[in-house]
């Protein structure tokens, strides 16, 4: 049985209050709560955003999972992914899975690397130390960013990402997840 964990990013006040209330972290309370899951027959865990890899101890979690003999995924974004925190976690992981949650944020760059500048630099490293690491890259489209998101299809391509799932918007609003419309190109 497969687990989707929707992992909550906390601000610094609400992680101060958990502590006091409960005495932990939410990594340690995600810890705890692993046996239960194993007991009702859970062998297969996703953590999806919020953003995972913005937990201090996100490394502790995936080694309490593989510990704990799961399967576990992960989806984050290139911003808090980088090839350091993958070499740590690589082993504790079944797959990742990159989001390009809305690609029209992404293309200026401002003085700073694109999104999917970093993206790329990242999906190279883990194929660099890791060759054939499961990769999958989530992405909405609508019609403003169509013609980006082709452009993209080739580089993606080159860096043999496994699955890129792609999710059409019939209304342009993100948060309608009942209009979403789901197509998969896999390599």
């Amino acid at each position: 049985m497969k687990l989707t964990w929707q992992v909550a990013n906390e601000t610094v006040e609400e992680k101060q209050k958990r502590l006091k209330e409960t005495g932990q972290t939410q990594e340690d309370q995600i810890i705890d709560l692993l046996t239960k899951f194993r007991a009702v027959g859970v062998n297969e865990i996703s953590f999806t955003g919020g953003e995972f890899f913005a937990m201090n101890n996100a490394d502790k979690v995936l080694k309490a999972c593989k510990d704990k003999s799961f399967k576990t995924s992960v989806t984050t974004s290139a911003d808090f992914m980088t090839p350091a925190k993958f070499d740590l976690v690589k082993n504790d992981l079944s797959q990742i899975t990159f989001r390009l949650d809305s690609v029209n944020n992404y293309k200026q760059s401002n003085g700073k690397e694109t999104y999917l500048t970093r993206l790329v630099k990242m999906v190279e490293h883990i194929n660099q130390v890791e060759p054939g690491y499961p990769i999958e890259v989530n992405s909405i489209i609508c019609k403003e960013n169509l013609c980006y998101l082709l452009g993209m299809a080739r580089e993606l391509e080159l860096l043999h990402i496994n699955k890129w799932n792609l999710f059409e918007l019939s209304n342009v609003s993100v948060s309608q997840n009942e209009n979403r419309k789901k197509t998969t190109i896999s390599s």
